[in-house]
């Protein structure tokens, strides 16, 4: 005798992770194409599922220097400044 139904393989808690899950009567939940369609479908369009604040992804800062660039310009003035050494030693 099944105590509980449960629609899917994802359990979450409402609050945790994500808010907005609409009621357990509410027809998305009725006749999914295939296994967990009804979650699938929420996210894709954005029906009732949102993540919680703490959940929210965080923009990008702002971008620093590119240290390969500063690299590979300090090796080249190294190579410069070498280039220089020998040839004034050369001559």
């Amino acid at each position: 005798v099944p105590l509980w139904e449960r629609y899917g393989n994802n359990p979450a808690l409402d609050g945790v992770r994500v808010t907005g899950w609409p009621p357990d009567d509410d027809p998305i939940y009725k006749n999914p194409p295939y296994g967990d369609a009804f979650v699938v479908f929420m996210l894709l369009t954005g029906y009732g599922l949102k993540p919680t604040p703490q959940n929210m992804p965080t923009p990008p800062g702002p971008a620093g220097p590119d240290i390969t660039m500063i690299a590979v310009i300090l090796i080249i003035a190294l190579v410069v400044i070498a280039v220089g050494i020998y040839y004034m030693k050369k001559k």
